[in-house]
């Protein structure tokens, strides 16, 4: 079984004993829910399985076609790895993921109905053309597309100019 969150319902395929089952139906029983499985080979074949057993039991397995955690990993889902953390690594992956947020949409939070005094800040402000924003000193050019269109073809690009792409 996975250790992840996977989908159980009707058409989930579930190998159950080493053969490949398809759900065809979820019950209450008096003990509990019941899972119905249908062989797609033999539509006359049918197993009931407590879903307990089917959940908990090294008999079974769902199988998948969308990728995701599995119990034959070798690593650990990241909600295992977070939980895992001390209060300073968490605050470290915290202040990391704020700026990748920040990076891409502005404000740290991700959201700018969350927007923290001070934000968007000039560098990460999406008004400001990403270009303009960029690295700057010496070897670096900002390059507008204004300055762009009028290069005299698209081989007239001199170093300095490649420069405002990050080249050195």
């Amino acid at each position: 079984m996975s250790n992840g969150t996977v989908r159980l319902g009707v058409g989930t395929r579930v190998i159950y004993d080493g053969e490949v089952l398809e759900v065809v139906e979820l019950r209450p029983s008096p003990a509990g829910n019941d899972v119905v499985l249908r062989s797609p080979a033999d539509q006359q074949r049918v197993v009931h399985v407590a879903l307990r057993e089917l959940l908990a039991s090294h008999r079974a397995r769902v199988a998948t076609d969308l990728p995701g955690p599995s119990s034959d990993d070798l690593e650990d889902p990241a909600t295992v790895v977070l939980a895992g953390m001390t209060d300073a690594e968490r605050e470290a992956v915290a202040e990391r993921t704020a700026h990748v947020r920040e990076a891409l949409t502005g404000y740290r939070s991700g959201s700018q109905e969350l927007a923290q005094p001070g934000e968007p800040r000039s560098q990460f402000d999406g008004a400001v053309a990403k270009l303009s924003r960029g690295r700057r000193g010496p070897g670096f050019t900002v390059v507008t597309p204004s300055a762009v269109a009028g290069q005299a073809s698209a081989n007239a690009f001199s170093t300095s100019t490649a420069s405002g792409f990050g080249c050195p």
